[in-house]
C-alpha cells in the first residue's frame, strides 16, 4: 500500500507539485491575513472565571488599564515643566480612547476653613512663584498626591491616562493608541526635562512591535539555517531549495489556518515559523539521507526514491506522530495561547509530513539536479558511528551510572524551579519599555493595578459599619509587598471627616456619612469609586509591576481573607485586574507543566509500545528520551531559568522531539534483528546507518531552535537554548546510552 502511493506519486509528478503549487498560493493569501494580539485577555480560556470578573469589573467601572505619562526634571513645579504638563494634558484628553486624565493639574486638596469645606485645585490658573510654592507644599503633604502624582521630593510628576474601553476595545486600538502617547510624549522631551511612557498597555504594545519582527526575522534565519545545513549534508546548492519548498508550505498552510479560525500571533505563537522550519525538515532530512545510501547502492533515482520513501513512510509517521502528541498534549493548558500554539504546532508537523511524501519525491524525480550526491565509502561520521553502536560491557555500565547520577541529580533540582508570570521581565534589561516602567515604579507610585470590586446591595457602601471592615482590610492590603497605593470611597470620606473635625478616621455615625457624602457629591472622581448610589465601589490598588511577583505570592492568602471576611451577600468582594491575572497565570503554568508533560510521556509511551510492540522494549527505549529532558529541567533551576507561558512547554515539546531519533534507530535495529542478526550486531550496524540522519536532523534541530536565542523575549530565548540543550542531550543518549541499555539487556528484540 505504501509502495503503491509512492509509485503512484512518482509517476504523476508534475500533478502533484500543481497541485501543491495551488494550494500553497491560495493558503499564502490567508497567511498574509494574520493579525497580533499581546492583551492579557487573552491568555485566559473563554469562560475562565478569573476573565469573567474582570469582564464584570470593566461592565461596572469601565477603565482598568491606565498609561502612566513620567515627567522627570530638577523641579517639576518649574512654570516651563508645568507648561509642558498642561500641553500633553490637554491633548492627551483630545484622544478619542482616553476616558479621563488625572494630573497635578486635576488634583483637588480638601481642607476646612471657617467652618466651611473647601474642595479646591492644587494649581491654579495663575502661576505666580508664590501659588507655585502653594501648591507644591498642599500637594507633597497630601498622601493621595504624593508617591502618586508627584514624587516626593518633586523631581517627578505622574500623568495617569485612563483607557475607555468602548472605543478602544481592539488590541490594535490600544496599540495604536500608545503609539500616539509616545509620540506626544517624545514631543515634549528636551534639555532638563525627560518624558517617558509605562503600564501595562505600553508593554501589550512593545510585545506587538517585537513579536512583528521576530516573527519574520527568526523565522528567516531558520530558513537560513536549514539552506545551509542541507548544503553542507548533501553537497549540493539546489538540494537546499528541498527542505525548504516542504516545510515552507506546511507553514502557509498553518498560517492560514489560524487565518480562517481568527487565531492571531501572540508572545508563544510567534516562534511558530522557526518551531515548524525546524521540526518539520527532520523527515525530508531522513529522506535525503537514506536516498545517498539507495543511489550509492547504483540503484536508479527513480527506484531510489520510491525504495527510499516507501522504507521511511512508516517510521517518518511514527516520529511525526510522538511530535504532534508531544504538542497535542498541551491542549491540557489552561493558558490558551499554549493549548493553542500546541494544536497549531502538531498541525504543522503533520503537514509536513504529508508534504515529505508527496512533495518531496515528486520534486525528486522531476529535478533530479536537486538530488543529494550518493553517499561517500567514509563519512565522517563512520568511525564514531560504530563506536557508539558497539559498546563494551564496562563502557556501557559506566555511561549508565553516569546517566543514572545525572538524572537523580536533576530531579532534586526540579522542585526548586521558580516560576514566573511577569511581563516586564520577558524584556531584556536594558529594553526601553522596561526601564521606563522601573523608573515609573520607583518614583510614580506603580505602573500597573489590581483591583477590587466590592459589591454591598443597597447602597451598603453608606453603612458605617460595612465602610469600617473595609477600612481594616484596605490596612492589611497596604502591608503587601509592591503596592504603593490603595483609593477607596473610605479614603475620601476619611479625608473629609479630617477636614471638618480634625480625626484622621471615618466617620462613625449613619448621619456622619450622609453628611460627608453630601459634601462631595459633585466631585467628579467619586464616580471613579462608588456606582449605583454606593451598591458597588472598588478599592485601586497601584503595584510596582517591577515587583508585581512579590504580591503574586500573597495572592491565594488575599483570597482566602476576603472568602472568610466578606463572602456574604451583603458585602462581596472580589480580586481582578492585571496583577490578579498574572497570578492566576502563575498557577496555570505549574499545573500545566504537570497535565502537558503527563499527556506526553503516556501517548509518546503508547506509541513506542505501537512501533516495538513490546511494553518492556518501549520502557527501556523511553529511558534515553526522559533523561535529557529532566536534565534540562535541571539545568533551568540551576541557571534561573523560570516556567512562563514559553519555557512551560519545553518538557512535552522535546519529549515529543527527542523521540524521534530512537523511533528511526529501534526501527532500523528491529529490521537488521530480521535478518538474523544478534541484538549488539543489530545497534552495530543500525546506528552507523542512521546515525548520520540522526545526528543531522539533531544539529538543525539545535540550531533551528538556537536561533530563538536572537529574539527579543527572554521567555523565547530560553525556550530555544533549553530546547536546543535537550536534542542535543538527546543526540548523546540515543547514540551512547540507548545501545548501552540493551547491551547489558542481553535480548533480541521482538519481531
Amino acid at each position: 500500500m505504501r509502495r503503491r502511493f509512492i509509485e503512484a506519486v512518482v509517476r504523476r509528478p508534475i500533478l502533484v507539485l500543481v497541485l501543491a503549487a495551488i494550494l500553497s498560493t491560495v493558503a499564502s493569501y490567508g497567511a498574509l491575513q494574520t493579525e497580533f494580539d499581546a492583551s492579557i485577555e487573552i491568555w485566559f480560556l473563554e469562560d475562565d472565571p478569573q476573565i469573567l470578573s474582570y469582564r464584570r469589573f470593566g461592565e461596572i467601572f469601565g477603565a482598568d488599564e491606565f498609561l502612566v505619562v513620567g515627567l522627570f526634571a530638577q523641579d517639576v513645579f518649574d512654570p516651563q515643566v508645568l507648561g509642558a504638563m498642561e500641553r500633553l494634558v490637554s491633548q492627551l484628553a483630545m484622544l478619542d480612547e482616553v476616558e479621563r486624565v488625572e494630573s497635578l493639574l486635576s488634583a483637588r486638596t480638601i481642607e476646612a476653613r471657617d467652618d466651611d469645606l473647601i474642595i479646591e485645585p492644587v494649581l491654579t490658573a495663575s502661576r505666580s512663584a508664590a501659588l507655585i510654592e502653594a501648591a507644591r507644599t498642599r500637594a507633597l503633604a497630601d498622601p493621595t498626591i504624593a508617591g502618586s502624582l508627584v514624587a516626593k521630593d518633586g523631581t517627578a510628576a505622574a500623568v495617569l491616562v485612563f483607557i475607555d474601553p468602548t472605543t478602544s476595545t481592539s488590541f490594535e486600538g490600544k496599540t495604536r493608541f500608545v503609539e500616539e502617547v509616545e509620540a506626544l510624549a517624545a514631543a515634549e522631551s528636551k534639555v532638563g526635562l525627560e518624558v517617558i511612557v509605562g503600564g501595562s498597555p505600553s508593554v501589550g504594545a512593545g510585545v506587538q512591535r517585537h513579536s512583528k519582527r521576530d516573527f519574520a526575522t527568526l523565522g528567516g534565519l531558520a530558513v537560513l539555517l536549514i539552506m545551509l545545513a542541507t548544503r553542507l549534508l548533501f553537497g549540493r546548492l539546489s538540494t537546499m531549495v528541498l527542505p525548504v519548498a516542504v516545510v515552507g508550505i506546511a507553514t502557509v498552510l498553518v498560517l492560514a489556518t489560524m487565518a480562517a479560525f481568527g487565531l492571531r500571533v501572540n508572545i508563544v505563537s510567534q516562534s511558530i515559523v522557526a518551531v515548524l522550519f525546524t521540526v518539520g525538515v527532520a523527515d525530508a532530512v531522513h529522506v535525503l539521507s537514506e536516498l545517498r545510501l539507495e543511489l550509492s547502492r547504483g540503484r536508479s533515482l527513480r527506484a531510489a526514491v520510491v525504495e527510499t520513501c516507501s522504507t521511511l513512510v512508516a517510521p517518518c509517521f511514527y516520529t511525526s506522530l510522538t511530535t504532534a502528541l508531544g504538542m497535542l498534549s498541551l491542549l491540557t493548558s489552561q493558558l490558551r495561547p499554549v493549548a493553542e500554539s500546541g494544536a497549531l504546532a502538531a498541525l504543522g508537523v503533520s503537514f509536513a509530513f504529508a508534504s515529505t511524501f508527496t512533495v518531496l519525491p515528486a520534486l525528486l524525480v522531476t529535478f533530479p539536479s536537486m538530488c543529494p550526491r550518493p553517499a561517500r565509502a567514509h563519512d565522517r561520521f563512520a568511525r564514531l558511528l560504530r563506536y557508539a553502536g558497539s559498546p563494551t560491557p564496562r563502557r556501557a555500565r559506566a555511561i549508565l551510572g553516569a546517566a543514572l547520577v545525572a538524572t537523580a541529580g536533576a530531579l532534586l533540582l526540579i522542585p526548586g524551579l521558580d516560576v514566573g508570570a511577569n511581563a516586564l521581565t520577558y524584556f531584556k534589561k536594558a529594553d526601553p519599555i522596561r526601564t521606563s516602567i522601573e523608573r515609573i515604579d520607583a518614583r510614580l507610585g506603580g505602573a500597573t493595578s489590581m483591583e477590587i470590586l466590592i459589591e454591598a446591595p443597597d447602597g451598603g457602601l453608606r453603612d458605617p459599619e460595612k465602610l469600617a471592615r473595609l477600612e481594616v482590610f484596605e490596612g492589611w492590603l497596604q502591608t503587601l509587598p509592591a503596592i504603593e497605593s490603595v483609593l477607596s470611597v473610605g479614603d475620601v470620606l476619611t479625608r473629609v471627616n479630617h477636614a471638618m473635625t480634625g480625626e484622621e478616621e471615618l466617620p462613625r455615625s449613619p448621619e456622619a456619612v450622609a453628611q460627608a457624602y453630601l459634601l462631595i457629591e459633585d466631585e467628579p472622581s467619586l464616580e471613579y469609586l462608588i456606582r449605583d448610589e454606593g451598591s458597588f465601589g472598588r478599592m485601586s490598588v497601584r503595584v510596582s509591576m517591577a515587583d508585581a511577583k512579590e504580591l503574586v505570592a500573597y495572592i491565594p492568602e488575599l483570597e482566602r481573607r476576603i472568602e472568610a471576611e466578606f463572602a456574604g451577600p451583603e458585602l462581596d468582594l472580589v480580586a481582578t485586574g492585571f496583577v490578579k491575572l498574572m497570578s492566576e497565570m502563575e498557577q496555570y503554568i505549574v499545573s500545566s507543566q504537570i497535565r502537558s508533560f503527563s499527556a506526553a510521556f503516556i501517548l509518546v509511551a503508547l506509541v513506542m509500545f505501537l512501533v516495538l510492540r513490546s511494553f518492556r522494549l518501549g520502557m527501556v527505549s523511553l529511558v534515553p528520551n526522559l533523561a535529557p529532558v529532566l536534565l534540562g529541567l535541571g539545568v533551568m533551576s540551576i541557571v534561573g531559568i523560570p516556567l512562563d507561558p514559553a519555557t512551560v512547554m519545553v518538557a512535552s515539546i522535546t519529549l515529543g522531539l527527542v523521540v524521534d531519533d530512537t523511533v528511526h534507530i529501534m526501527s532500523r535495529v528491529k529490521l537488521r534483528s530480521a535478518e538474523d542478526m544478534s541484538l549488539q550486531q543489530a545497534f552495530a550496524s543500525a546506528i552507523p546507518e542512521v546515525g548520520p540522519a540522526v545526528v543531522s536532523t539533531s544539529v538543525i534541530l539545535c540550531a533551528g531552535f538556537g536561533v530563538l536565542m536572537f529574539g527579543s523575549f527572554r521567555p523565547n530565548i530560553f525556550l530555544g537554548g533549553v530546547t536546543a540543550l535537550v536534542v542535543a542531550l538527546a543526540l548523546l543518549a540515543d547514540l551512547f546510552l540507548l545501545p548501552a541499555l540493551f547491551s547489558l539487556r542481553g535480548r533480541r528484540p521482538e519481531s
